[in-house]
């Protein structure tokens, strides 16, 4: 494959239909409406090392035969690194509160997403995770900043 670089995925999905690339990785709110209405994108798999809730017939690509391939996009509130830790815990609550909240839970999975709502410690943990491997990823694929 060659990598095409894309001011947004909408362009990448419009590029799709219209025939000017053979596939794009794109996030499912942008593709699900082209898959579900009329069928003019069809799912080959998901990235996520689970089926996605909002796709289940869709496999994953590990078991499309890459063994261990996960790479999902998150997205996560943070704070002020000095932000007094008794604020952080009021905070951490009342959104952990918010997306329990069955109206806020069902709006954010229409959007393809799926909550977690994790301890402060646990969300940290899970970003240097992420780091580690997409660092181990660069390494690999030789990328430079420059």
């Amino acid at each position: 494959m060659t990598h095409i670089p894309y001011r947004g995925t909408a362009l990448a999905v419009a590029d799709l239909i219209a025939g000017q690339v053979q596939v794009v990785f794109a996030d499912p709110i942008s593709a699900l409406p082209h898959m579900q209405q009329g069928g003019t994108l069809r799912a080959l798999a998901v990235t996520s090392k689970e089926r996605s809730p909002v796709a289940p017939d869709v496999p994953t690509i590990a078991e499309s035969g890459y063994p261990g391939f996960d790479a999902i996009a998150w997205h996560g509130i943070l704070a002020p690194a000095k932000t007094p830790p008794a604020i952080v815990k009021k905070l951490n609550a009342e959104i952990v509160k918010a997306l329990q909240d069955p109206e806020t839970k069902a709006l954010l999975e229409k959007q393809a997403m799926q909550t977690v709502g994790n301890t402060p410690e646990q969300f940290a943990a899970f970003i240097q995770q992420d780091i580690a491997i997409w660092k181990e990823v660069a390494t690999q694929a030789n990328v430079e900043v420059k």
